[in-house]
């Protein structure tokens, strides 16, 4: 894969917005951009996140917008700094004629890692499009969380720990499609 053509050796930028390079997976190089507090990926054909991304420790702000996320890596807990974390699946940065979201009940997306519990600083939690069902009760350790959207999921119920989370000030829950 070619290191997006903005980005030199040795440059240090906070803020990255990725689009239009038809990127099918990102390079472990991302590591390398270590002052980043603000990625935002639009890249449909990205299905899978490197572990270096899960190094960038100043990363304040996620935002991933793809067809389809495999997975939401178990590193997610390491992004001790972040404040929002929002991916929608069943998204295209260049959608064909006819071009459709596969059903979310084929999303890869099916789970949110109990390390996310780790994330104390997340104040925003974004998911959408998901074929994720329940949700780990270790959402309840996140004190600083204000807001919790998993719109077009696959939650049945709203699981009774989320009551208990004094400063979450909106929760959505919904399994419709777009």
């Amino acid at each position: 894969m070619i290191w997006p053509s903005g980005i030199r050796s040795g440059h240090q930028t906070d803020r990255l917005y990725l689009s239009g390079h038809r990127l099918t997976e990102l390079p472990e190089r991302i590591r390398e951009l270590t002052e980043l507090r603000d990625l935002e990926i639009f890249e449909q054909d990205l299905y899978q996140l490197p572990e270096g991304l899960f190094e960038l420790s100043k990363l304040e702000r996620l935002r991933i917008m793809t067809a389809d996320l495999e997975s939401l890596p178990a590193f997610i807990g390491k992004l001790k700094n972040l404040r929002e974390l929002s991916i929608s699946c069943g998204s295209s940065d260049r959608p064909a004629p006819g071009w459709r979201p596969k059903p979310k009940e084929e999303i890869g997306l099916d789970r949110i890692p109990p390390e996310i519990g780790e994330l104390k600083q997340l104040e925003q939690l974004t998911i959408q499009y998901s074929s994720i069902q329940e949700l780990p009760a270790e959402l309840e350790k996140l004190k600083n969380l204000r807001s919790l959207d998993l719109g077009s999921s696959m939650v049945k119920q709203k699981p009774d720990f989320l009551s208990r989370m004094h400063k979450l000030e909106s929760i959505h829950l919904s399994q419709q499609a777009f």
